[in-house]
């Protein structure tokens, strides 16, 4: 059964997986998910960042990809240069835009800019 979603909270598509025929035990997915965190959350507290970099990088669907950064009213076009370029101490985003090259802003709205400026 399909139910309804509210388009404020959820402004992506997204499938039902029963709907699909998928039957997922929420327990067992719960368990999962929690020891998989588990793991690299010891992964990461050994070893840091390093070995997150390589498979962020290949699902990054970003990288080096047109962007428009939307911060309050402001907008700003530029490439997306990914982790490895390099982000803060709080996660900001590295972006080559007009203004400078790897200007770092928060990610508050970040999407591919579809226009292809960049």
């Amino acid at each position: 059964m399909m139910r309804n979603v509210d388009d404020s909270v959820v402004n992506q598509q997204w499938i039902s997986l029963q709907e699909a025929g998928i039957t997922i035990d929420r327990n067992a997915l719960t368990v999962a998910l929690i020891n998989k965190m588990r793991e690299a959350l010891t992964l990461f507290e050994t070893e840091g960042l390093a070995p997150f970099i390589d498979r962020w990088a290949s699902l990054d669907n970003f990288i080096n990809r047109p962007v428009k950064l939307v911060i309050g009213e402001r907008e700003i076009h530029g490439v997306a240069r990914g982790l490895t370029a390099g982000v803060d101490y709080y996660w900001n985003r590295k972006v080559k835009s007009p203004a400078g090259l790897g200007e770092r802003f928060p990610c508050v709205r970040f999407r591919l800019n579809r226009g292809g400026r960049g």
